[in-house]
């Protein structure tokens, strides 16, 4: 059955919220970095995009601190005006600032600007197999993917893959290429 997406957005956000301080969600989080992590892609990749996640969504502590670990460049989302959003690079936790949304950010003035990283990690609630996802509603992703062609993975856990067909497509819409999932 086809809902609107602000529908199921808020039934998808209750469903991950009762599950994300369960032992099942820490689990799948840890084997869906470490599957992430093994990938040709991250291991080839010199700079990297990425979100310090939220508890709503997969962690990436592990990815992010292995990056550094192999001296990968790191960058995480900043918010723009006009629903817009730009990459810029961190090396450590400190000097990060909260968004509207709860979202760190670095808005360091020194801080090196990449839209253009290796790999990109793109976050959502909710995915097709055919890599289209449900996000937070900002439509940051999307206007971003669709002026940068990047290599753009998502990680997939259990209550986040979703067979049939639950949200409409729009044309705006950009698939991620590759989902890392539990399977």
């Amino acid at each position: 059955m086809l809902m609107n997406k602000n529908e199921f957005r808020k039934q998808q956000l209750a469903k991950l919220r009762g599950f994300s301080q369960s032992y099942q969600k820490l689990q799948e989080d840890q084997f869906l970095q470490e599957k992430l992590i093994a990938t040709s892609d991250f291991k080839n990749s010199v700079s990297i995009g990425i979100t310090i996640s939220t508890m709503d969504e997969i962690d990436t502590k592990l990815i992010i601190n292995t990056a550094w670990q192999f001296n990968k460049q790191v960058f995480i989302p900043r918010c723009l005006p006009g629903r817009r959003m730009e990459f810029t690079q961190i090396t450590d936790y400190n000097r990060l600032t909260k968004n509207k949304f709860g979202i760190l950010e670095n808005w360091q003035s020194q801080s090196t600007i990449n839209n253009e990283p290796d790999i990109i990690i793109v976050p959502g609630l909710a995915f097709k197999s055919d890599g289209y996802r449900l996000g937070f509603g900002g439509g940051y992703y999307d206007r971003f993917l669709d002026e940068h062609d990047l290599m753009s993975i998502s990680m997939v856990g259990s209550l986040r893959l979703i067979e049939q067909s639950c949200w409409p497509i729009n044309d705006y819409d950009i698939p991620v290429k590759k989902l890392i999932t539990i399977e």
